[in-house]
Parts: structure tokens; C-alpha cells; sequence
């Protein structure tokens, strides 16, 4: 197996946010359990937000999360690694060289000051192992209740969260999920008011 590289891409815009926190921590904590890298690299790619500041920031921020990266800049102006540079603003001449090389090879096209990938027009699949076993998961829960069982069983289910609803006067929002009945048509979403919920 090859070394586990992740790498946490933040913006230079503003605050570390919470989401990018926990994005990095679960890149960290997998770099950690494998052996890996964990790498940074400034996303400096919207010059006219960007800001030292704001980089500082970041830096403080994984840092007082306890969270050291193997590869990348570091607070005094220098950078760790070999797969530099780790601002994203500075690989510029990385990626016109491999754009290049596509449009030449007849990958790529130019259009309307945009580069975009020549695609077959042949469907295509591209493998997803989550999609996988989620799919195997359901066919084997489908090959064990019959079309109505599924259907009481759901029924059941919805009776029993609109109870608990109005029990503890929340609003509901009523999603129909047709694929659990074996029903592939694209579904309704129907919320209710704010107002709590009134059994009639």
C-alpha cells in the first residue's frame, strides 16, 4: 500500500470555521492511525479577500487544536516538504504544464476563455464503493420484506415520528421516500408552518 497522504485546504478569508476545524482534525487523526502525512495548503486562490491576517489565523487555529502537519508553510515563512509550493497561488506553472499537455493530447478544449475536459459521449461509470455497499445493504433488506411489509413498516415508522412531533409540538417536514418502496420517481418535499403540529 502506498503512504497516506491527506491534505487540509483552507481559504485565507477569515476565521478557521468549525467545519474546516473538524475537516482537518479527521485528515489528522487518519495521517496519525495509518502512518501517513498531513499536509496544508492555503487555498490563496481569491486575491481580492485574501489575507495575511487571515493565514495567521489558520496557523493559530491548528495549532491550538493540538494539530501538526508533516508538509506545508509554517508561521516564520518557510515550508516543510518536498511537494511544495503549498500555496495554492504559486502552482500556477504546475498546472498550465498538465493543461497543456491535455490540450495537445486533444483531452482539453478551449471555450469562451475556459479549459474543459473533451468527454466521450458514451456513458460512463465511475465506481463508488459507499454507493456499493449501500446498494447491497438495500437489496438485501428488500429480499427479505415483501413490497407491502416495506410499505407498513415505513408506515409505521412515519406514524410513530408524527406522534413524537406533536407530542413535543415541533413542525414537520414530510419527505415521501419513494426508493425504499421500490419506486424510483424523483420525490416531494412538503413542510408545514412553524406552528406546532395539531392532532385533529
Amino acid at each position: 500500500m502506498s503512504e497516506v497522504r491527506v491534505r487540509f485546504a483552507p481559504s485565507p478569508t477569515g476565521l478557521l470555521h468549525i467545519g474546516g476545524a473538524r475537516t482537518a482534525l479527521f485528515n489528522w487523526l487518519y495521517a496519525r492511525h495509518t502512518g501517513g502525512k498531513f499536509i496544508l495548503r492555503i487555498e490563496d486562490t481569491d486575491a481580492s479577500r485574501n489575507s495575511p491576517e487571515a493565514v495567521a489565523i489558520i496557523f493559530q487555529g491548528l495549532q491550538w487544536l493540538g494539530l501538526d502537519w508533516d508538509e506545508g508553510p509554517r508561521p516564520d515563512g518557510t515550508s516543510v516538504g518536498d511537494k511544495g509550493p503549498y500555496f495554492q497561488s504559486q502552482r500556477g506553472a504546475i498546472y498550465k504544464k498538465y493543461v497543456d499537455r491535455l490540450l495537445a493530447e486533444g483531452k482539453a478544449y478551449e471555450h469562451e476563455g475556459a479549459v474543459k475536459f473533451r468527454t466521450p459521449k458514451t456513458p460512463i461509470t465511475v465506481p463508488d464503493a459507499i454507493c456499493a455497499i449501500s446498494d447491497q445493504m438495500e437489496a438485501h433488506f428488500s429480499s427479505l420484506l415483501s413490497a407491502r411489509q416495506r410499505a407498513r413498516a415505513l408506515l409505521a415508522a412515519a406514524q410513530h415520528a408524527v406522534e413524537v412531533a406533536i407530542e413535543q409540538g415541533e413542525a414537520l417536514a414530510l419527505r415521501a421516500p419513494s426508493r425504499f418502496l421500490g419506486n424510483e420517481r424523483p420525490t416531494r418535499r412538503s413542510t408545514q408552518s412553524n406552528r406546532p403540529a395539531q392532532r385533529r
